[in-house]
């Protein structure tokens, strides 16, 4: 089973789609069993859950994953948000825009990259596009 993750209303054909802008349970993920998954794509997010919340989202998630398949997870990536800041590439509302709007926290790709490595994941990807961050994971 493949399984999208979102908070935009998005649907991806193929997957089994789970969007909490519409009441789905991002966290439980009913209707999928431990280790049924073979891929979880959850490109955006991360930044909508409380920061003190994600190691413990992601243990949810991965318990999901079967072994051998793979997640995807996306976001803002924070730290080039502040060097275009600092280095005027961005003014304060292109900052305040990209960093609040709707989001609850941040995180940097290093950072989530250490809690997939702690949990027993393989980072297979990483890759920064503009603000946005994605990184992929296997389970072993």
């Amino acid at each position: 089973m493949k399984v999208y993750l979102t908070v935009k209303g998005d649907n991806i054909s193929g997957y089994h789609n789970i969007d909490a802008s519409s009441g789905g349970d991002i966290v439980k993920m009913e209707g999928v069993e431990d280790s049924e998954a073979t891929e979880i794509i959850a490109s955006d997010v991360i930044n909508f859950t409380d920061i003190g919340s994600i190691n413990d989202l992601l243990s949810g998630w991965i318990k999901k994953l079967r072994h051998g398949g793979r997640i995807v997870l996306g976001g803002v990536e924070i730290d080039e948000v502040c060097k275009a800041f600092v280095s005027k590439a961005i003014d304060i509302n292109q900052f305040n825009k990209i960093v609040h709007e709707g989001r609850v926290s941040q995180i940097t790709c290093a950072d989530l990259e250490k809690i997939l490595i702690k949990h027993g994941l393989t980072v297979t990807k990483k890759r920064t596009d503009n603000f946005n961050m994605i990184i992929e994971a296997t389970r072993s």
